[in-house]
């Protein structure tokens, strides 16, 4: 499938519904469309995360809207976690892809996951968007080296910002709670 027409599906699956559509029928639309996708669709919505429509592109559709259906569809197509990790660790070095790339690797829930998360903290400046999501993504990874590297956040400059830092102590929260098995850990990506 081509970039135009998987990104005519994503938007009208992102976008709003009509007066005549249920969420049910278009949850089931959604399920069908991803049902008739293949390894290569999942490759071409990795391009899209890497490059990510322009507001003239996306209509109507905010950039979050299409960004969660764009999530959801990747996680839908993975398959496997760990092979869907290591096409996602490249995308972290790309400005436009990081984000989502970060909050996909939350999702993943994958101990694999903190080494490069920990490095990526090290290695470059994260804006506040990012250093939520990164809280977000290792909360949901939640051991303990992911609250290693929460600490490491915390020190950051700009991890005092009230989002931020909220973000952060709830994801040390929840590494504690699964630290003291109070929590159950997600085993592989949330279902779409």
């Amino acid at each position: 499938m081509n970039r135009a027409a998987l990104l005519e599906h994503l938007l009208d699956f992102a976008g709003p519904r009509g007066p005549f559509s249920s969420d049910a029928q278009h949850e089931l639309r959604r399920r069908a469309w991803l049902a008739t996708q293949d390894a290569a669709a999942l490759d071409d919505l990795l391009s899209l995360l890497a490059e990510p429509p322009h507001a003239d592109q996306r209509g109507p559709v905010s950039a979050e809207s299409f960004e969660l259906e764009l999530q959801d569809a990747i996680v839908a197509l993975a398959g496997d976690p760990h092979a869907l990790l290591q096409q996602l660790l490249p995308l972290l070095q790309l400005a436009a892809a990081r984000p989502a790339a970060i909050e996909l690797i939350g999702r993943l829930g994958l101990p694999d996951a903190v080494p490069p998360l920990r490095e990526l903290l090290q290695q470059m400046p994260l804006n506040g968007d990012e250093q939520l999501r990164l809280a977000c993504c290792l909360g949901d990874i939640g051991d303990a080296a992911a609250q290693a590297v929460l600490l490491q956040l915390q020190a950051l400059p700009g991890a005092a910002e009230a989002g931020v830092a909220a973000e952060i102590h709830i994801a040390l929260d929840r590494c504690a709670a699964a630290d003291r098995h109070d929590m159950p850990r997600p085993a592989g990506p949330e279902p779409p």
